[in-house]
């Protein structure tokens, strides 16, 4: 939420360039990228891994889809592209914004966890039915609260050239409700919360990792789980790269909401006097969380590099079987004329000189 107190001021083009630039650059690789895995995830066994997978690439393809409104007002001087122009527009773009990011968050704690009761119970197989179910409710929860949070009198959804994307702005300094100091604490806390759960698993995940004494014939299944246990790290590692600085933003706001010390929150970010940081923490880390996801992916797992190369192999084949007739086609008639030319010029062919005589 943002104050409309601030003075808008002349931004560094050179700066909002460069970040609408990189924003139209996640949007590219995020969607071409997740949408890959998602057809690739789709075409395996349906275990609760490759189904959590399936919903992050889908909802990271969201989140690199609203990201590219954000770069195309950067580009253009911080005016409103068509998106964010439209008052209906914008309140969409913040309800799928907010939906998608906190749900990217819930789909890591769901994979973090996941993944540390199949290293406890490895011959156990999890239920999807169970992770549709508490993916469903978290939307239930998570929306209405967002709705909740800017339908008092003195919030409401707008565009803003400062942090160049739609928000809910808050038109009071000193804001006494006590229920609205609480939903916007528990708004908080629902980006927080995940941290510390992904961060406890990881850590529990881990130390199961380095326990030994694995039978001989469960070998070659270990070494594949314990893969699959480093690409879950490695994906909450990324997670936590791009959403820390977020999450800690979200505990010095909840400090604020709770004490109501409006002074004391303004004061830690006195050097952001352009909302860049808050630009990078609230939207860009979070895009590139989404587009990094894919590169992740295509390391870790050799069967979407080869499939994404052996397809890439195809299209390039067929492209040029589909050119190559009429270049075929091309040559054969030019060597036709001159092979009709030389029988012409070296043997003559007497029925054509009886019917030339005929017609003269």
């Amino acid at each position: 939420m943002v104050n409309t107190t601030v003075t808008e001021q002349a931004f560094n083009k050179a700066a909002d360039m460069t970040y609408g630039i990189i924003c139209c650059l996640f949007f590219f690789i995020g969607t071409v990228g997740n949408l890959i895995s998602f057809i690739y995830f789709k075409s395996k066994r349906r275990d609760i891994s490759n189904v959590i997978y399936m919903i992050i690439t889908g909802n990271d393809i969201l989140i690199s889809i609203t990201i590219l409104p954000v770069g195309i007002s950067s580009l253009s001087n911080r005016q409103p592209d068509p998106w964010f122009s439209s008052e209906y527009g914008c309140v969409a773009w913040v309800y799928i914004w907010r939906v998608a990011v906190t749900l990217s968050i819930f789909l890591v704690i769901c994979l973090s966890v996941t993944r540390t009761i199949a290293l406890f119970r490895p011959f156990k197989r999890q239920k999807i039915k169970y992770l549709i179910i508490s993916v469903i409710t978290y939307l239930v929860l998570v929306l209405p609260l967002n709705i909740r949070v800017h339908m008092y009198e003195f919030t409401y959804i707008k565009y803003s050239s400062v942090i160049l994307r739609c928000n809910i702005i808050v038109t009071s300094n000193l804001i006494t409700g006590t229920e609205f100091s609480t939903l916007a604490v528990i708004r908080n806390l629902i980006f927080i919360a995940p941290a510390v759960v992904v961060a406890t698993s990881c850590i529990i995940s881990a130390v199961l990792l380095r326990r030994s004494g694995v039978q001989v014939q469960q070998e070659e299944l270990q070494r594949s789980r314990n893969r699959a246990t480093v690409t879950i790290l490695l994906f909450a590692l990324l997670y936590g790269v791009c959403n820390i600085p977020l999450a800690i933003t979200y505990i010095f706001k909840t400090y604020m909401w709770f004490t109501n010390d409006y002074e004391w929150y303004n004061g830690l970010y006195q050097f952001d006097t352009q909302y860049y940081y808050y630009n990078a923490v609230q939207t860009l880390l979070l895009a590139a969380n989404s587009a990094a996801n894919p590169v992740l992916y295509f390391w870790r797992m050799p069967r979407l590099k080869e499939g994404t190369l052996s397809s890439i192999r195809r299209i390039s084949r067929l492209i040029r079987e589909v050119t190559r007739p009429a270049n075929n086609v091309r040559q054969v008639g030019e060597e036709c004329e001159n092979r009709v030319a030389q029988n012409i010029s070296v043997t003559p062919n007497p029925l054509a000189a009886a019917t030339r005589e005929t017609e003269l």
